[in-house]
Order: C-alpha cells, then structure tokens, then sequence
C-alpha cells in the first residue's frame, strides 16, 4: 500500500489532482499504520524478555530518527526539483517538485518492499528448518520410547504369564 500510494502520488502530482493527492497519501499512511505495529512486534519477539524494553527504545528512537531525516530529506528534494522547473510556472514548478520527492519516496518504498520479502523468505525457511528438526528428532525420540516400552510390555507380559503357569495348578 505504500509503494502504491507514493506511485500514484508522483503520477498524479503533475496533473495537480487534488483527489490524486488524498487517495495516494491514505494509502500511504494505512500502509505505514499497518505496517509498522506488526514489524515491531516481529523485531520485539525475537529478543528475550529482559531486552524487550531496551529493543523498545531503539525501536523509538529510530522512529524519531526518521520521522527527522526524512521531512528534511523530501523538502530539500522537492525544492531542488523546484528550482530545477523554475522555467515554468510557479504551480507547474511546484508540482516537478513534489513529483521528484515521492517518486524517490516511491523508490525507497519498493527497495523495503523487497527486503521485507527476502527477510520473510529466509525468516519462513528458518522457521520451517527449527520446527521440522524438533519433530523428526522428536518422532525418533517417540519411536524409541516406544519400542523400549513395548520390550517392557512384552517382557511383563512374558514374565506374568510365567508368574500365573507356576501358581495354577497342573491340570
């Protein structure tokens, strides 16, 4: 939703859609809601529980980093597209501006969308690995409790019907 909304934000900016603008932006923004609760909760459980507030912190502060850098780093681009379109007019300029600055932000998006499959790629392959070692090592445990319990059965079985042959008497 993110990449999409930055997309049709630098499409339509140029035509100075109004609509355009709105539909982009609430993309991005339900993007990024839903997006970044579910990363950190991601990022949070694989630390254990004595670092959770330290992985909180850092977490927080890159949050803040970012929400610095990058209003910084979009303006400075769109007012270089700007200045870039000064031959036209103002609006025509502005808008040249901001095309520039969210299809970047479109392109940043579309970089994290492919880390964010490569890392739930290799995550799932771990995951997979870790759970199916446990059960076949598990299954092999299960096998050879059983065939061990089983020589026991039998054996008591054995030892029992022994047990009953010399307390009946012969007949």
């Amino acid at each position: 939703a993110i990449f999409a909304g930055f997309a049709i934000l630098a499409l339509s900016s140029s035509f100075l859609s109004v609509q355009a603008v709105i539909v982009g932006a609430l993309l991005v923004f339900t993007g990024v809601g839903m997006t970044l609760t579910p990363a950190q909760t991601a990022g949070l459980r694989t630390l254990p529980a004595s670092l959770n507030p330290f992985g909180v912190a850092l977490m927080t502060t890159f949050v803040q980093l970012a929400a610095c850098i990058g209003p910084s780093l979009f303006t400075g681009i769109m007012a270089a597209g700007q200045n870039a379109a000064m031959d036209l007019s103002f609006e025509a300029a502005a808008a040249q501006g901001f095309s520039l600055a969210t299809a970047l932000a479109a392109v940043i998006s579309a970089a994290g969308l492919i880390c964010a499959f490569v890392y739930a790629r290799r995550a799932y392959k771990r995951s997979e690995s870790e759970v199916i070692a446990p059960v076949q090592t598990n299954a092999k445990v299960a096998v050879r409790e059983n065939a061990k319990a089983g020589a026991r059965t039998g054996a008591a079985a054995a030892k029992s019907s022994q047990d009953r042959a010399c307390k009946e008497p012969a007949r």
